[in-house]
């Protein structure tokens, strides 16, 4: 016989849906230049991925794995790093 799983908890962070149509849209060009054109280099990817679509669905993806609560070598877990999201889109506000 086997333990009770725990049910879900409530999601830490969920990136918004624009933000995942833009990234898969994003996705689907890098990948068709580089079917195109395979000696093309990408000059503009440091500009996608500091994109704030881009960090949002990072840290969408990160608060999701089981490892979440485990701080990483600057001693700061995906819950603080949500935390300082919102406090952040608060003051925008």
């Amino acid at each position: 016989m086997g333990t009770a799983s725990k049910p879900p908890g409530k999601a830490m962070y969920v990136a918004p849906r624009p933000d995942w149509d833009w990234l898969r849209i994003v996705q689907r060009k890098l990948y068709a230049r580089s079917e195109q054109q395979v000696d093309y280099v990408f000059c503009k990817l440091w500009g996608l991925v500091t994109d704030p679509r881009n960090l949002r669905m990072a840290l969408a993806r990160v608060a999701g794995n089981r490892g979440r609560r485990t701080a990483g070598v600057d001693g700061v877990t995906v819950g603080h790093v949500a935390k300082r999201v919102e406090a952040s889109a608060v003051a925008l506000i």
